[in-house]
């Protein structure tokens, strides 16, 4: 934990005493939500409930939102009716869809209740759709005018929906049918003549994406933009909602941790989440295939040492460089996939970049190759004094990290290409196929060179 949230934690322990109420809640109106957050979450539910019913409603609301989704669950559990239906007239409606899409079905159904009708509507509305894509990440709050509107008439309108709306950077025109027709920023309609219809000023060329857009292209449609907000449409064209920047950062973040987690082998599956708060068995339940597969890998680089036997015989000082030689290829192996499991992920990276990608990395892994190369050769030739040796080393090594270089940035490729979870499924598959393929080379050119390590 951040040693200043646990300074707060320590203050806040302080002032919990009944005799200390005025101090607390004068103490928690200055802090940021998102520290404040982190406090509760440290606390037992009924204490980070006391906390929350300290502070405005709407901060309050912020607060909750700042929270993982198993403490959201918990705190709500220990407020008293009333608050739970303060604070949730105060979240926005994409964020209650997530909350609301991890709780029972009859816990959803009581907190829809305490609602106002239409926000509980917008809610049920967005739960329709699966959590991963752009209409369950989507918020109906945004602000709209008819594209028969004047200046005028759209900034009375503004003025009535943008304390309700979750941001007001976008203006979106709309004709009868809720179709899509253009955006304007507020700056625009500020200025316009008060007289002008907007659809003579507005920005017919609008980025949208489909409701049922992966929430990770999403991002990327964002990104690539430099969008605040996307709106989103269904087959149509017509608009249901926006995917804003707050919400497209949480889903770049659970896609890195996601991608990280499978390029470390810890693997991702439903149901289970990979983060720190975990238990050991879902951890265990998480590591396990990965590390079977590791291990069957191993198997096949030790039949490759078997096979090698009268090789390591003959030059038992072969055995020392084994471990050096796997390690190395098996960092850039995983250097290699990081990279492009990233670029992957942010879209830098296509399928039909492959072969411009694979020269790029082969040329690195040339490079990485002879430097780590002609070092090891060097310190082979003078621990062994035997330059044949470090010969065979020094090749070796070059070969075996130009092909880790190589598979690290093709098998991800191709997996994605095939559907397959390039993140989880290349790791182990990389891993055993490096191991394998730089103990060939290794006894391949030691046994190529057997007779002149002799002399």
């Amino acid at each position: 934990m951040d040693r200043d949230i646990l300074k707060l934690v320590s203050e806040i322990k302080e002032l919990l005493g009944p005799d200390k109420t005025h101090q607390l809640r004068t103490y928690l109106a200055r802090l940021h939500p998102s520290d404040l957050a982190e406090v509760v979450e440290e606390f037992e539910p009924d204490i980070g409930a006391r906390l929350l019913a300290l502070i405005d409603e709407e901060n309050a609301a912020d607060v909750l939102d700042e929270m993982d989704l198993e403490s959201q669950r918990d705190v709500i559990a220990s407020l008293s009716t009333p608050q739970i239906a303060g604070i949730l007239e105060e979240m926005p409606d994409d964020d209650l869809a997530d909350l609301f899409g991890d709780l029972s079905r009859e816990e959803a159904q009581r907190l829809l209740g305490l609602m106002d009708r239409e926000d509980a509507h917008d809610v049920r509305q967005l739960l329709r759709y699966p959590e991963d894509t752009a209409g369950g990440r989507m918020t109906a709050d945004f602000v709209w005018v008819s594209e028969n509107s004047t200046a005028a008439q759209a900034i009375d309108r503004i003025r009535r929906l943008a304390p309700e709306a979750e941001t007001i950077n976008y203006i979106y025109v709309l004709d009868g049918g809720r179709r899509l027709k253009g955006v304007l920023s507020l700056r625009e309609i500020i200025v316009a003549n008060p007289d002008s219809p907007v659809r003579s000023f507005m920005e017919r060329d609008v980025v949208t994406v489909n409701v049922t857009d992966d929430q990770e292209e999403v991002a990327r449609t964002a990104m690539h933009y430099d969008l605040l907000a996307v709106p989103v449409v269904d087959a149509e064209g017509r608009m249901l909602g926006i995917s804003t920047i707050d919400d497209l950062v949480d889903v770049l973040d659970e896609e890195a941790t996601e991608d990280l987690h499978g390029v470390l082998g810890g693997g991702h599956g439903p149901g289970v989440q990979p983060g720190v708060a975990a238990g050991a068995w879902a951890r265990v339940r998480l590591r396990l295939p990965w590390l079977v597969i590791l291990m069957f890998g191993d198997f096949l680089a030790a039949n490759v040492i078997r096979g090698f036997a009268h090789v390591l015989e003959a030059i038992v000082a072969l055995a020392f460089f084994i471990p050096v030689l796997m390690d190395m290829g098996g960092n850039v192996g995983t250097q290699s996939l990081a990279m492009t499991v990233r670029g992957l992920a942010t879209g830098e990276i296509e399928h039909s970049d492959l072969p411009r990608i694979l020269w790029r990395e082969t040329k690195i892994g040339v490079m990485l190759g002879l430097f780590c190369g002609l070092l090891i050769a060097g310190v082979a030739t003078l621990w062994q004094g035997n330059p044949t040796l470090g010969l065979v080393i020094g090749i070796s090594m070059v070969a075996t990290m130009t092909i880790a270089a190589v598979l690290g940035t093709m098998v991800p490729i191709v997996f994605d290409r095939m559907g397959v979870d390039s993140a989880v499924a290349s790791s182990p598959f990389i891993t055993s196929a490096v191991d394998v393929s730089g103990l060939l080379i290794y006894f391949a050119t030691a046994r190529w060179l057997l007779s002149a390590l002799k002399t």
